[in-house]
């Protein structure tokens, strides 16, 4: 997802801190669709945020793997 600019480096480290693989979030988003990927991403563990809650990096994840959103 960086080589074609989906979203930065940064978040891409977020995502592997927090444990979440691209395996995951494409079977929760094909699963539920986008609040299935929204709600790993933004699932607050310890008063913080898991990885982000900005509706620009989750729509940009989920037209990633689910381009005909």
């Amino acid at each position: 997802m960086i080589d074609t600019k989906v979203i930065s480096q940064g978040v891409t480290r977020k995502v592997a801190g927090s444990g979440l693989q691209l395996k995951h979030l494409s079977i929760e988003s094909k699963r539920i669709g986008l609040s299935g990927l929204r709600s790993p991403l933004s699932e607050v563990t310890n008063g913080q945020i898991r990885v982000t809650k900005s509706e620009k990096i989750i729509c940009a994840i989920a037209s990633y793997l689910l381009p005909d959103i």
